[in-house]
């Protein structure tokens, strides 16, 4: 088998890449691990919580128990299915700070700064509810909309924030991040908007793409120094495919690191190491992982709705009804209404702590778990 492109992960990335090239008039095959996006959890908003265990849909990763983790291995959740890690997370939209992407072009990544970045941030979004346009985009296939479900205990903590001196950000992914906001969502409708329902459908039935699911990416295949393919395992056989043009690994941050190391790519001790032939020395690969903590608070409240109690009988009854009839209500809810960005200490010249509130009590609260290494 051929393509013009072979893209190895259909996540976040993967989808969007798969989709413009293919816009592009380019041929292209995309290999997913994980399954199609078929579970019912994965749509409905408020049903995420039982996917970050799922090994269905998780790679369920963890990290090494370390000193600075008190001897705990952390969870890491990926996903492993059309979508990747955005069919099963809190589906908050957070484009990051700045003074992150000047960051890393003042460093030598040519490109990156936020200015250069801004137009594909905007080609890629459709947000419709009153953003600058400067800023914001309104015909992209990535479906951006405000919380719907703002219970009033959300507006006690935004308001709260406002006492203690965060300004008021309208739109925390326009102008100004710093300060507290409402929430933004990737959602479609009353329906998650992963990558794999936004821009895969944008080409879906085109006949330049074919996604191929249930295939776990081996190794990648040379002809001396040039990537021409990869090989994959499906339904118990091993298959190959070739590139006319590139091979685009879209693995995230843990995958596409194990893809080039097992193929011959990385730091050439550890290779040797783990019994891999060198094919190419390069440090770099599978190092300087930058993660986040979430560290996470409780308390009671009284006098207040909450989440856990609308998921609850006999209070989750009306609460589907909302949902099947008009799209609405706690079925809608995502993993945090409204957020503070804001800095630790004086001196810095951008945010570095991002607040979150939750409405809701998780069951696993004690559990600790790093954030995604992508956007959330």
């Amino acid at each position: 088998m051929q393509a013009d492109y072979v893209v190895v992960g259909a996540g976040s990335a993967g989808c969007a890449v798969a989709c413009r090239l293919v816009e592009g008039g380019a041929r292209v095959v995309l290999l997913e691990a994980g399954p199609k996006d078929r579970n019912i959890r994965i749509h409905v908003p408020a049903a995420l919580r039982p996917l970050l265990k799922d090994p269905k849909v998780n790679w369920n990763y963890t990290s090494e128990p370390v000193e600075g983790s008190a001897g705990r291995r952390i969870s890491l959740p990926r996903g492993k299915v059309l979508g990747g890690s955005s069919s099963i997370n809190g589906m908050l939209y957070v484009r990051g700070n700045p003074a992150d992407y000047d960051g890393w072009a003042q460093m030598g990544c040519r490109g990156w700064s936020y200015e250069e970045v801004l137009p594909y941030f905007r080609q890629s979004e459709s947000y419709k509810q009153g953003g600058d346009p400067e800023y914001r985009g309104g015909n992209g296939p990535l479906k951006v909309e405000d919380y719907r479900t703002i219970l009033p205990l959300t507006h006690r903590f935004v308001e709260a924030a406002q006492q203690a001196g965060f300004p008021l950000t309208p739109d925390y992914n326009g102008g100004q991040q710093e300060g507290v906001g409402y929430s933004q969502m990737t959602r479609r409708g009353r329906f998650r908007g992963s990558t794999a329902q936004t821009y895969l459908r944008a080409v879906k039935g085109n006949p330049n793409l074919e996604v191929i699911t249930g295939a776990r990416a081996g190794r990648l295949l040379f002809e001396g120094k040039k990537c021409v393919g990869v090989t994959y395992r499906q339904d118990g056989q091993d298959k190959e495919i070739r590139a006319n043009n590139e091979v685009v690994l879209c693995g995230g941050a843990y995958n596409s690191p194990h893809l080039l190391q097992i193929s011959g790519i990385g730091p050439a001790a550890h290779l040797k190491d783990i019994g891999v032939d060198v094919r190419h020395d390069l440090p770099g690969v599978g190092s300087n992982l930058a993660d986040h903590f979430a560290a996470r608070l409780k308390h009671r409240v009284r006098g207040e709705t909450t989440m856990n109690q609308l998921s609850r009988f006999p209070h989750v009854v009306p609460e589907v009804a909302k949902y099947v009839l008009f799209g609405k209500g706690a079925l809608t809810f995502g993993v945090t209404s409204a957020m503070v960005f804001c800095r630790s200490r004086d001196g810095l010249s951008s945010p570095d702590l991002q607040l979150s509130f939750t409405p809701a009590t998780p069951k696993d609260m004690g559990q600790g778990e790093l954030g995604n290494p992508a956007c959330k």
